[in-house]
């Protein structure tokens, strides 16, 4: 069995995309974690869990968006798709930045900050 086409559709996804959650998620992992460490909140089972709340579910909902809307003539599926995780993932990032005291401009605070 020749591998080489599911070779280059991963690739091809990971250029489309999915180089870009991946790497937003892994920096998102490290402010989250640096917030947790400042305010005390710190929970190695959240760390343990991150893998199946975060990559797994953008990655795999990402892929197969991409492939599905690919198959039915729906190619635009696959950006629309990546912009709503992209404004999940700025979402926690905000409200990690502010856990962590970085001032954010007050409409981006109230737009992207959860209240407490």
């Amino acid at each position: 069995m020749d591998l080489q086409p599911f070779v280059d559709k991963f690739v091809a996804i990971w250029n489309n995309g999915l180089s870009v959650i991946v790497l937003f998620v892994a920096f998102n992992f490290v402010v989250a974690v640096a917030a947790a460490l400042k305010s005390h909140t710190f929970n190695l089972a959240k760390v343990a869990g991150f893998l199946g709340d975060k990559i797994l579910p953008y990655t795999i909902v990402f892929v197969a968006v991409q492939l599905a809307g690919e198959a039915v003539g729906m190619a635009a599926l696959a950006p629309v798709t990546w912009a709503a995780i992209m404004a999940s993932l700025l979402g926690d990032l905000a409200d990690s930045l502010n856990t962590l005291g970085l001032p954010l401009p007050s409409a981006v605070k109230s737009l992207v900050v959860k209240p407490k």
